[in-house]
């Protein structure tokens, strides 16, 4: 066996082994391929939400509404006079059930503020002027939802009541004095937070959605070059085999070749 021969024999050992190697990675590639186009094939569409509405998370956004948390976001300063919230024309709405609702809480809040004027600071206010003021904070902060403006009476009415039975006590400590446009302006700001809030998560909720969604369409749509990767592949690993087995036959054939010419020469 002279040296060619020895060569040709290695070098086709050598292709051999490149050959597996190819062909593994071939087979490889098929089958990663076929199971991400079988994933996005029975993937389902994403269930778009719906958004949380305002009645749903009252009650916990109730919470937060009370005259000690007013203390808490406002410093108390003793209060020596005090001038009466400024008068707000009415709009009128149409009489239902919502309204003889909001209209019997603005009558109990007023009420309420009217003794605390006429108890602690003397004052005589007009009932249907506070009432007035009282029905239209909400409108006037762009609180139109009905059940934003529900909750917006309740609990100004339970921070009312608070109030009322804390007026003992604020006749006879100055300090304590409550500034009634003031905590009128940070009642309806914190139920202004609680809307956007809820809005905020609404909006989150949507965009994780959307994101879903876009990656939904995309799966679906690379089903295809999935396909054609693992048809591809399967491909190159055919010819790959196809490939081996030539080499196969001529690695097998090598030594009774090798046997005939050494036949030859004797």
């Amino acid at each position: 066996m002279n040296l060619a021969t020895k060569l040709e024999g290695t070098y086709l050992n050598i292709l051999r082994y490149a050959i597996l190697i190819g062909a593994t990675i071939a087979l490889i590639t098929v089958v990663i391929t076929g199971l991400l186009a079988l994933g996005s094939t029975i993937s389902s569409e994403p269930t778009k939400p719906t958004n949380t509405e305002f009645s749903e998370r009252a009650n916990e956004y109730k919470k937060g509404f009370s005259l000690n948390a007013f203390r808490t976001d406002n410093e108390p300063k003793k209060v020596t006079k005090q001038e009466a919230p400024k008068e707000e024309q009415s709009t009128a709405p149409k009489e239902d059930s919502f309204q003889k609702f909001s209209k019997e809480h603005a009558e109990k809040i007023a009420t309420i503020l009217i003794k605390y004027f006429q108890e602690v600071e003397g004052k005589q206010i007009d009932k249907e002027r506070v009432i007035n003021i009282v029905l239209n904070y909400p409108r006037n902060n762009q609180l139109y939802n009905q059940d934003v403006q529900k909750f917006y009476y309740e609990t100004l009415l339970t921070i009312a009541n608070e109030l009322d039975k804390e007026i003992p006590t604020i006749k006879s400590d100055a300090t304590k004095q409550i500034d009634i446009d003031k905590l009128l302006q940070w009642h309806v700001n914190k139920v202004g937070d609680a809307v956007k809030s809820l809005r905020e998560e609404n909006i989150e909720k949507q965009k994780k959605f959307q994101k879903k969604y876009a990656e939904y369409l995309e799966s679906k749509a690379s089903i295809g070059g999935y396909l054609v990767t693992a048809g591809s592949a399967f491909g190159v690993f055919l010819a790959i085999i196809w490939t081996l087995l030539l080499v196969k036959i001529e690695l097998n054939l090598r030594p009774i070749k090798d046997i005939a010419d050494s036949n030859k020469s004797n």
